[in-house]
């Protein structure tokens, strides 16, 4: 399911590291709504959290420190596979409706629509997708963590193990069938949470189980999800598996 929440900005402009007010943003929502759910995300240790983000602006200018917008608009789209979550998200904003949030240089937004979309089902083993939001491929290792890059060697592998972990963790089974593969992808260094993350944008085939695809459709794929990567959008449907 998706929740699309629209917001009006006081000034035509948002920190460029927008991924970072949005996740400040969702913080607030549970803090205030649901602060068992809160403690529970960002209280108790680390935490997959089971949704994921995209943001969209209006024909943005993206600047050293910001990003400039016309109309002042910016889209906020939570997407989720767990329904019951999403629901519960979609009546927290709604209570959110019509109040300001602070952002920085004295700018405010303020929550304007909130409304509820279903995901597309997708029936096929094979897609062609687009990156809506950059794909971080991490592998973990106690304290460290090195993303990879699309023509890195160990991209596909790092990224099997990252999906499978992903569902593992979700409650479902592991997926052998998995395969990753670019088309016209590139990379970009994401500047967020005061760092610098490299990250793939473009289009990929993705080869996997209908229920596996439709999962990470859903909720994004591989790491940092919940805090605005890795979110995707079918643009077409191959055979069926």
């Amino acid at each position: 399911m998706k929740i699309i929440l629209n917001f009006n900005l006081d000034k035509n402009f948002i920190n460029l590291d927008y991924r970072r007010v949005f996740v400040s943003y969702l913080k607030s929502m549970f803090l205030e709504i649901y602060p068992e759910k809160y403690k529970f995300y960002y209280e108790s240790g680390a935490k997959t959290k089971p949704f994921c983000f995209d943001v969209k602006f209006n024909n943005p200018r993206f600047l050293n420190d910001r990003v400039e917008v016309e109309q002042n608009n910016v889209t906020f789209t939570i997407g989720t596979f767990d329904v019951s979550e999403g629901i519960d998200m979609y009546n927290g904003f709604l209570r959110l409706k019509k109040k300001k949030y602070p952002l920085m240089n004295e700018n405010q937004m303020t929550l304007t629509d909130v409304k509820i979309l279903t995901h597309r089902k997708i029936k096929s083993g094979c897609v062609f997708i687009k990156m809506l939001q950059p794909l971080a491929v991490r592998l973990h290792n106690k304290n460290t963590d090195k993303y990879f890059l699309f023509n890195e060697e160990g991209f596909e592998n790092v990224f099997k193990k990252s999906v499978n972990i992903q569902l593992k963790n979700a409650g479902f089974e592991e997926d052998e069938s998995i395969a990753f593969s670019p088309v016209n992808a590139s990379k970009i260094f994401v500047k967020t949470m005061g760092g610098k993350i490299p990250a793939n944008i473009g289009t990929y085939i993705l080869k996997a189980e209908p229920f596996t695809i439709n999962y990470l459709y859903q909720s994004g794929m591989c790491s940092r999800r919940s805090a605005g990567f890795s979110v995707f959008e079918v643009i077409k449907e191959y055979g069926e598996v």
